[in-house]
């Protein structure tokens, strides 16, 4: 890993990527597993498997937010079933005419 980046960050996906062999069961924790048997450095296999972890992550995150641009960015149900908020909660008027 390279000097740039949050510091505690990186440490705590290394710490995540040093039990995820032992005790992970996704295909990158077998990826890892595989390298480490067939003699591969530990810290250079744990390095690679915390950027795929952080990769995943990564992707996992651009793909909710792609799929809220489809949905019309309505993070909130009440807003994509129409009507302002003061309808919604029915204590106010709404300042719209009828």
């Amino acid at each position: 890993m390279t000097s740039c980046g949050i510091p505690r960050l990186k440490a705590l996906v290394t710490e995540a990527a040093q039990i995820s062999p032992r005790r992970g069961d996704a295909p990158m924790h077998r990826w890892a597993r595989r390298k480490l048997a067939k003699g591969k450095p530990y810290n250079k296999v744990i390095g690679a498997l915390a950027r795929k972890m952080v990769v995943y992550a990564w992707h996992v995150r651009r793909t909710a937010k792609w799929r809220r641009r489809l949905r019309g960015n309505s993070n909130c149900s009440a807003r994509a079933s129409g009507g302002t908020n003061s309808e919604r909660r029915g204590s106010r008027k709404s300042s719209k005419p009828p």
